[in-house]
């Protein structure tokens, strides 16, 4: 993959944030990485390197405005996965808390 391949590299971190959120199978990834759950250990993915990719394709919206929609869905399953962070971080704190 070269610079500004940004819809490639859109999709495979897609497919990575739907694989942590158990939307799709893990098959072809490394076996670390696991979909989020309260009952495993913290998932460890490069959100920083997503988000860093976000922000470069948001950089170049205007040159390709058809990276909109993939920077739309980028953001969107970052947020899904952070809501989803949070929501076993809770349900974690509830179990011990018992």
């Amino acid at each position: 993959m070269r610079f500004g391949d940004w819809e490639e590299a859109a999709d495979i971190a897609l497919d990575l944030l739907d694989v942590v959120l158990g939307r799709r199978n893990s098959n072809g990834y490394d076996p670390s990485i696991q979909v989020v759950s309260s009952y495993l250990a913290t998932i460890i993915i490069p959100y920083t390197t997503i988000e860093d990719l976000a922000n470069q394709m948001n950089l170049y919206i205007d040159e390709k405005p058809q990276l909109e929609q993939v920077l739309q869905n980028l953001r969107e399953k970052c947020d899904d996965f952070v809501i989803r962070v949070l929501e076993t971080r809770q349900e974690r704190r509830e179990m011990f808390v018992r």
